[in-house]
């Protein structure tokens, strides 16, 4: 006939009318960014509850019904479906303005995001973030990849580079590629290793080296070019101003130019040569307890290399000297190894005499730079980055190579380990250790906790969220159980200090559960399972399973209730407050069905007398719920809960709650009309 749960018809002969009843359905409730998601039965009260976070509103679909949209807890119900509710916040817009556009992210206060430079603008390098609105903060503003973290405002964080260092090649007699073509001059980038090559040779000349000059002096020690003897090479490391002359000679073997020899006693051997002439030299026996360490002077004509003591010199158009200098049996020349920024650190060690002991011990030294034997091995190490932050590796800032301007082989011993060894190189050296962000992936708590990022090894808490404080509504924590975005399972989550994590643990914010982040980082989502509680309260009776006047229940439970003994001359009148889940309001031992929100009854006594409240209207109540206090006419007692009366259609009425002006009624007869039945 009907699916409705109230429905009126008419009958002309006996009729049976059967009430069928269906099991109500289970269907799953999924809460984004909130707690309250299981599978409940449809239209069963279920609290949830937001996030912490700016809360804005609750969006929803295939809901039955919802409460309070803008209120971050509230209640739904599902219908016969699945159901979906996501709580929504008021995000902090971050936008980050660098070199290759701005981007804007929405992000929950207290959140974080990563940010990166980008690609600087050509000829620049990136110097550092600024935050030109807003409040939010960075964490390393000095770092390209960083992470910024959202508060209270909308802000802009911007990306700021500095240009580049450059220099001025010039040319003479040669020419210098700028990228695009070979010029005479041309301004190149810090650490510039551009090709430079001869202009064609003069008629009847021959090209003899490349000279370098810095203020308009010879530079006869310059390391600027790779290889000065080629007639096309490149530039080496371009640390400043410099003029590259190309040299040239005529082959005529009767104009010639003097090359001057010092030996280490002080006599100067001299010959003339041809231009181009490329002349063997040989150092001299050394003295007793010293070798021959390098050769001085107009090196920069020295074809053979400056530490060899049998060498060569490539004779230019001009008079030129060397020297040759011998240091002690085992002398070895010292470089300095300096670190790129503060992170990074060298050693060196010293002998000191322990004032205890007076033993002599070897005492460890870290600075950020030091002067060291070439050869010698020396240790290095990265250290004190913030806890986000994490070594990559070593890296040498210049293009290491040796007095022959060959490429020196790895001078680190373990490029990935932050600390490690160095051999020193024969030249100065800077070296770097690189950091940057750790990666990080979620911690998600439904149900307590704090969701956040976290990297390798971090802590997290894990913890139920709710309390018990609240004197209306109690939660019954259960167990934690895996999210659905979650790539490890709760049970094998370890704890920070050692051992596995509990399921049945439910923490609290002063003393919870500290997980430690897996390595690697993975999503990690755990969602609590609880009951939600809410108050029963009794005066003047008792909960017949607790004989307690308070107790805790969840929504739908039928709870047994007993009246206390009536005083003396008194008798159990009925149940007042919340009483339309009441069973019967006029027997003392009953049931209440809880619901939703705090449930109060008080057990109400009277004297015999005062039980005979009987009164009328003359009005019709037919159709009408209440009843105005004025309208009624007392026969005996007074107007008050259970007061029975009648109308002028004959129908009997039991007041079910009254005010100062009106009461709440309930028709308990029903009038039969000529077969039909009125309600």
């Amino acid at each position: 006939m009907s699916t409705s749960l109230s429905y009126g018809f008419y009958v002309s002969s006996n009729t049976t009318v059967e009430i069928m009843y269906r099991a109500k359905e289970t269907y799953h409730l999924t809460v984004n960014n909130g707690t309250g998601s299981g599978n409940y039965k449809e239209r069963q009260t279920v609290s949830i509850t937001a996030n912490s976070g700016d809360f804005s509103h609750w969006t929803y679909s295939n809901l039955y019904s919802i409460g309070d949209t803008t209120s971050s807890t509230t209640t739904v119900k599902l219908g016969r479906s699945d159901g979906v509710v996501t709580a929504n916040y008021n995000m902090r817009e971050i936008t980050i303005v660098i070199n290759t556009g701005t981007s804007t992210y929405n992000v929950i206060d207290g959140n974080s995001i990563n940010i990166d430079s980008g690609t600087a603008p050509n000829t620049y390098e990136f110097d550092h973030w600024v935050v030109t609105s807003g409040d939010a903060t960075i964490a390393n503003a000095y770092l390209s990849l960083t992470r910024v973290t959202a508060h209270t405002q909308d802000s802009t964080i911007e990306a700021l580079y500095k240009p580049i260092p450059n220099f001025t090649v010039t040319m003479q007699d040669g020419y210098v590629w700028d990228g695009s073509n070979w010029v005479t001059s041309a301004t190149l980038l810090r650490n510039a290793t551009n090709a430079i090559k001869m202009k064609p040779a003069p008629t009847g000349k021959q090209f003899l080296q490349w000279e370098v000059y810095e203020n308009g002096v010879l530079q006869t020690d310059a390391n600027d070019i790779l290889e000065p003897l080629a007639e096309q090479t490149t530039l080496r490391n371009l640390l400043r101003n410099i003029t590259i002359k190309a040299t040239y000679y005529t082959p005529d073997p009767t104009v010639t130019y003097t090359l001057s020899i010092e030996r280490k006693d002080g006599t100067i051997e001299q010959n003339n040569y041809a231009v181009g002439t490329n002349i063997p030299i040989y150092a001299s026996t050394p003295n007793t307890g010293y070798e021959f360490y390098k050769w001085i002077g107009d090196v920069a004509y020295i074809t053979g290399g400056i530490y060899y003591e049998d060498s060569a010199v490539l004779m230019p158009a001009r008079n030129i000297q060397i020297e040759e200098t011998y240091v002690p049996e085992g002398y070895i020349p010292k470089y300095d190894i300096t670190m790129y920024n503060n992170y990074g650190k060298v050693c060196y060690e010293t002998e000191e005499e322990n004032p205890e002991t007076h033993e002599i011990e070897i005492v460890e030294h870290w600075v950020s730079s030091w002067s060291f034997e070439e050869g010698s091995i020396v240790k290095i190490k990265a250290e004190g980055w913030g806890n986000e932050y994490e070594f990559n590796f070593w890296k040498a800032y210049e293009r290491l190579l040796d007095q022959n301007g060959q490429e020196l082989p790895t001078i680190i011993d373990d490029t990935t380990a932050s600390q490690t060894t160095l051999t020193v190189p024969p030249t100065n050296v800077t070296v770097e250790p690189n950091i940057g962000l750790k990666a990080t992936k979620p911690v998600i708590v439904n149900g307590g906790g704090t969701n956040a990022n976290y990297y390798a090894g971090a802590r997290a808490d894990i913890y139920f969220g709710y309390d018990n404080s609240s004197n209306d509504v109690h939660y019954q924590f259960l167990r934690w159980t895996t999210g659905s975005n979650s790539e490890v399972q709760v049970q094998d989550l370890e704890l920070y200090d050692g051992g596995m994590f509990s399921v049945t643990t439910p923490g609290t914010a002063v003393a919870p559960q500290y997980i430690k982040m897996t390595n690697p980082v993975k999503t990690i989502e755990v969602t609590a399972t609880y009951k939600t509680l809410y108050r029963l309260s009794l005066t003047n009776g008792t909960i017949d399973t607790t004989s307690t006047t308070k107790e805790y229940y969840e929504s739908g439970t039928t709870v047994a209730i007993s009246a206390d003994p009536a005083p003396n001359g008194m008798r159990f009148q009925y149940w007042t407050g919340d009483t339309t889940r009441v069973t019967n309001i006029y027997d003392p031992t009953t049931t209440v069905t809880t619901t939703t929100g705090t449930t109060t009854l008080t057990a109400i006594y009277s004297t015999d007398t005062e039980r005979n409240n009987i009164g009328y209207t003359t009005s019709s109540l037919k159709t009408s719920n209440t009843v105005s206090n004025s309208n009624i006419t007392m026969i005996s007692g007074s107007i008050e809960v259970g007061t029975i009366i009648t109308d002028s259609n004959g129908h009997i009425y039991s007041i079910t709650a009254t005010n100062s002006s009106e009461s709440t009624i309930y028709r308990l007869t029903k009038i039969t009309q000529g077969g039909n039945v009125y309600g």
